[in-house]
């Protein structure tokens, strides 16, 4: 039987398995790199609303970290990176009910249960964030929170 050199064999797998591999993590490392950017938004956010700078979140800015979080939560590797973080999975508890935070317009929802989840359920952390993404306006808001 002719075989190849070892070296020879090791260097054509290398080859062929590093184009199929590659693909994944950078997968992989596009997933990592959301939820590091997602965690230094949300704690960003979390902060601004528990110290009164609340009016400087902008309701779209939460739309389009909705989003985000949607889009990569339906993904099913995302899941499976991730089901055992406390934060997420509890956003996957949430996708199976339909009646939780009812105050929170849909378009925030996801987000906006992150945000609870991460401010530990903080009674006027959710009134304010109730405030942000309902868009009123902000004399209103400040005369109520």
């Amino acid at each position: 039987m002719n075989t190849l050199p070892l070296e020879i064999e090791d260097r054509i797998w290398y080859l062929y398995y590093a184009d199929i591999y590659k693909h994944v993590i950078n997968e992989i490392n596009n997933k990592r790199n959301f939820v590091i950017k997602l965690n230094k938004l949300t704690n960003l956010i979390v902060n601004n609303i528990l110290l009164n700078n609340y009016f400087d979140i902008d309701r779209s800015e939460l739309i389009d970290l909705n989003n985000e979080l949607l889009k990569n939560i339906q993904d099913k590797s995302f899941y499976l990176l991730y089901k055992h973080d406390v934060y997420f999975n509890y956003i996957y508890q949430i996708l199976k009910f339909q009646k939780i935070y009812p105050d929170i317009p849909e378009s925030c929802k996801l987000i906006g249960a992150y945000l609870n989840k991460k401010s530990n359920f903080n009674k006027k952390f959710y009134k304010r964030l109730k405030v942000i993404t309902s868009g009123e306006n902000t004399l209103f808001s400040k005369m109520i929170v």
